[in-house]
């Protein structure tokens, strides 16, 4: 099953330069100054009270190939962020050209570990995970949603 073309989406481009990975995670904490879950001011959400316990996103690549890892939780080692004690990370997905749903499971954290979540998804990519040598990976991410 495929999303429809969307007017609006999240295009993420990595140039890798020196670099070997890159990771976009989304917080529920203030933007200014940025947060990163030192102090109380985020935003957290029970997930353990959702019915099916799934992340659920769309994502396609720019040229097909690009490979990317699914997160949620990456703040669990901070003071005040998610009460994972580590991310949930999928496994690669490898990315074509058309819309692609992808449902990551988080039926395998206890719901004390899903009651206070500040990241609720993230996206990454391995520099070494790329088909060929490439200078740079290109990919889109819709409708993205918790169930």
């Amino acid at each position: 099953m495929t999303s429809p073309e969307r007017d609006f989406c999240i295009r993420l481009k990595i140039i890798w330069g020196e670099a070997n990975w890159a990771s976009v995670a989304f917080i529920s904490g203030p933007d200014k100054p940025a947060w990163w879950g030192e102090s109380n001011t985020g935003r957290h959400y029970n997930l353990a009270s959702l019915p099916k316990k799934k992340l659920v996103f769309y994502a396609r690549g720019d040229k097909g190939g690009e490979v990317i890892k699914a997160q949620v939780g990456a703040l669990g080692s901070k003071p005040y962020g998610d009460s994972l004690p580590k991310p949930i990370v999928s496994e690669e997905l490898k990315l074509t050209q058309e819309w692609t749903r992808f449902e990551m499971d988080l039926k395998g954290a206890t719901s004390a570990d899903l009651s206070s979540i500040c990241n609720g998804f993230g996206v990454m990519a391995e520099r070494d995970s790329q088909t060929g040598t490439p200078t740079e990976t290109q990919f889109y991410v819709d409708d993205v949603y918790l169930e």
